[in-house]
């Protein structure tokens, strides 16, 4: 399943100052090869892709949000998305007891 989390205000990404979080629930080779696949419907590139190794996704602006919410991708809060995107991190912050 392809995730969205909500719209946040942060650094400049691609000249833009909002944006959002794009991953899979799968993060193995072909759960991935899916997310870009599926990034490539509106047009978005791999240069958008922040391959990181707890949380592999992509940043995206309030436009293209709307353009892959419209083709199935499913929005969420931001702790349910890093929970299901980013398993391994959320874990890490669990167990510190952040949230």
């Amino acid at each position: 399943m392809i995730y969205i989390d909500t719209l946040a205000t942060f650094a400049p990404v691609h000249d833009h100052t909002a944006g959002a979080h794009m991953g899979a629930d799968d993060q193995s080779p072909q759960g991935l090869d899916a997310l870009y696949a599926f990034a490539r419907r509106p047009g978005l590139t791999r240069v958008w892709f922040q391959d990181k190794i707890l949380h592999p996704h992509f940043e995206i602006t309030p436009c293209k949000q709307a353009a892959f919410l419209q083709l199935g991708a499913v929005q969420v809060d931001r702790n349910v998305y890093v929970k299901r995107c980013a398993p391994v991190f959320w874990q890490r912050v669990m167990q510190r007891g952040e949230r």
